[in-house]
């Protein structure tokens, strides 16, 4: 599927690593439209650096505070026809998606995966039970799951109407069944099986993404990036951070791609290490306590 748009979607708490992932697509495609998806939840945040660095236009929202339900606006207010590809503030290219999945012609792709245990990971991702069942006793499982981090979609295989049975679309956004989904996740997850089920879209699984901390990771080689030369995947760092990228595993890549974002700019490498400094001063306790433990078991397996 050719891509036509990108949509980030991002917060003040993850802004920080939406410039790495920004930079890291950039890196990779330097023409593809990007739309950052600004959720306000926790403040307002300056964007106008990054978007004219990096090519970054604001997607119109009648909504500011979008909490969990942001990647849902193209859906929602969006008109466009177009293939469009969401993604997680936490994440970063390793090569050019777009390319990577430009022969497909499926209506949705994602990195699906069949676990192993489906009704623990279906309870803990996806759907709370017994409501779920009970609202929703048509739902077949379509043989895979999706983390909604990193997909792609035609936005007009889904209608208004279906997430306006799902989800209250205003600020702070409140999903009509409050007991059956885990926010957009479950949501998604939801719609597209139920698709599916009515052989209404088409889907296609590509295993185009790695979480941060596979170990696959640790032989990916900088030199290679820094060559231009891909890897065919994306990796997402999914889960709580503390606002530090070095205490992240490979996190070696993402500051690869920091630099490449503070080398745009004018006096970036001084702008680099203020950034740095001002995010280890307000977490400093985080950074405390990683420092401490890389402290301890260096010393301890020194001892051994």
């Amino acid at each position: 599927m050719a891509i036509d748009r990108i949509y980030l979607v991002c917060t003040k708490k993850d802004f920080y690593f939406a410039r790495v992932a920004l930079a890291s697509i950039r890196y990779w495609n330097e023409s593809i439209p990007i739309s950052l998806i600004k959720d306000q939840t926790y403040g307002h945040f300056d964007t106008h650096e990054l978007e004219k660095k990096l090519k970054v236009t604001i997607a119109e929202s009648s909504v500011k505070n979008m909490g969990y339900y942001a990647k849902l606006l193209p859906f929602i207010e969006g008109s466009s026809s177009q293939s469009i590809f969401i993604m997680d503030a936490d994440c970063c290219w390793c090569g050019d998606i777009c390319e990577l999945l430009k022969t497909e012609t499926a209506d949705f792709i994602a990195d699906g995966y069949d676990p192993e245990n489906r009704t623990v990971e279906m309870e803990r991702w996806y759907f709370k039970q017994p409501s779920f069942n009970q609202k929703f006793p048509n739902y077949r499982y379509p043989g895979f799951f999706f983390n909604v981090g990193h997909f792609v979609c035609n936005p007009s295989i889904f209608s208004l109407r279906d997430f306006t049975d799902l989800l209250v679309w205003k600020e702070y956004p409140e999903p009509v069944h409050r007991d059956c989904f885990f926010h957009e996740q479950g949501m998604l997850n939801y719609l597209v099986a139920e698709k599916l089920s009515h052989g209404s879209i088409t889907y296609r699984n590509i295993p185009f993404h790695r979480w941060g901390w596979d170990k696959e990771l640790k032989s990916i080689s900088l030199s290679k990036l820094k060559q231009h030369q891909p890897y065919p995947f994306l990796i997402h760092w999914y889960g709580k951070k503390n606002g530090l990228l070095s205490t992240l595993p490979v996190s070696s890549i993402l500051k690869f791609y920091e630099d490449y974002y503070y080398s745009l700019l004018p006096n970036g490498t001084l702008k680099k290490q203020v950034s740095r400094l001002s995010r280890t001063a307000s977490h400093f306790p985080a950074w405390l306590y990683e420092t401490a433990k890389t402290c301890y078991y260096f010393l301890f397996k020194r001892k051994s």
